[in-house]
């Protein structure tokens, strides 16, 4: 038996909290992706090498 495929444990409350940030991403929305995000978010950028560890952190990264 393989692992549970994760798109059929995303509860309807769930997937609305990955549609509003999907849909707040692309327009730089970044009020509403401050509400969404938890405390331990981390963006992790490969090709540099750089992470930005926290939403304090990320919140400072695009205020510039």
């Amino acid at each position: 038996m393989g692992r549970p495929d994760p798109r059929e444990e995303m509860t309807h409350g769930d997937r609305r909290i990955v549609e509003r940030y999907m849909h707040a991403v692309p327009v730089d929305d970044f009020d509403t992706q401050d509400v969404l995000i938890h405390d331990d978010y981390l963006l992790l950028y490969p090709q540099s090498g750089e992470r930005i560890r926290g939403r304090e952190n990320r919140t400072a990264l695009v205020e510039g």
